[in-house]
């Protein structure tokens, strides 16, 4: 195990190199000027060049690049263009808040896409399992942007249930329920296609059980099908759906919340990356990539450690 870890923590170096250079070509390649952004167009020539020696965009990119990563192994993530303050404690400070989203988004996907697999597959071929494929292809078709605009018709616009977006209300009391109200909308949207995803997976590795002989002599033994399938076709499936609901937990940090966050105003990582692409913010828009990327990638190691550990066949390789 402790090989098997130090393995993955070493591939982490290339995977982040690789992220935050490709990054910083696509900010290179892009149209605009963060100056421009800064202090608009029509700012005097001096003060244009002052701005950008100080922030050291007069360095060729490769020069920008290796600083930025000599400050990075310091300490120093360097400070956001626009808003003027350090990049890492605001980083960390959005992070929280989306993994806030994302926490609620993974319990909805999981629950909803582990029991909607397993009563798939116990039900095949019935009219439940039809729905279960119906549902579950709808919501991987149907974009999250598209999703969060219709719930905010329907459900705030239409019928008034819930808040537009956000995630405290200005004027009403600050309590944790209007935090909840605040997430349900947007947890629900993140969480729908990931859920489609899981159920498909856990109906696929539950068949599989459920076709091996040994089922068939647990119900020779008298046990009853509830028993057969809650503890030993779903405890031999778990490996598949942990593995696999591990890597949609990470597509909500970094896709789904993304758009979410946009559409619903939510002040995460996602809205913070989209409005540091849109001020050219490069010190902002490196960090939250590296940070991104870090946490998907520990998430995904802490997956692979749970699998092993639930899966005696690769628990000793």
């Amino acid at each position: 195990m402790l090989a098997f870890l130090i393995r993955r923590l070493l591939l982490l170096i290339p995977v982040l190199l690789g992220g935050t250079g490709v990054v910083f070509v696509l900010i290179q390649l892009a149209p605009g000027d963060p100056i421009d952004v800064l202090m608009g167009v029509y700012s005097s020539p001096e003060a244009r060049a002052a701005l950008r020696e100080k922030y050291g965009l007069n360095d060729p990119a490769h020069v920008q690049y290796v600083r930025w990563l000599w400050a990075v192994l310091q300490g120093d993530w360097g400070t956001s263009i626009q808003q003027r303050v350090p990049v890492l404690p605001l980083v960390i400070e959005k992070f929280w808040i989306t993994l806030l989203l994302t926490g609620a988004a993974a319990l909805f996907a999981t629950v909803l896409g582990v029991v909607a697999g397993v009563v798939s597959a116990v039900r095949q071929n019935t009219w439940i399992d039809r729905l279960v494929l119906v549902v579950s292809v709808f919501a991987l078709s149907m974009p999250a942007y598209w999703l969060g605009l219709l719930f905010i018709f329907v459900f705030s616009v239409q019928l008034g249930w819930l808040p537009t977006g956000g995630l405290r209300s200005f004027i009403a009391e600050k309590t944790t329920l209007d935090v909840i109200e605040h997430m349900i909308m947007p947890g629900i949207v993140a969480g729908l296609t990931p859920a489609a995803i899981i159920a498909r997976v856990a109906r696929t590795a539950m068949l599989e059980v459920m076709r091996l002989d040994f089922m068939t002599a647990l119900r020779a033994k008298g046990l009853s099908e509830g028993a057969v399938i809650l503890r030993h076709a779903l405890r031999n499936a778990a490996p598949t759906i942990v593995s696999m609901t591990g890597l949609q937990i990470g597509y909500l940090i970094l896709g789904a919340a993304l758009f979410v966050e946009i559409i619903f105003s939510w002040p995460g990582l996602g809205l913070e990356i989209y409005k540091s692409v849109i001020g050219r913010d490069m010190p902002m828009m490196l960090g939250l990539v590296l940070f991104s990327t870090c946490v998907f990638v520990l998430l995904n190691l802490v997956v692979d450690i749970i699998y092993r550990i639930i899966n005696p066949r690769v628990r000793d390789s």
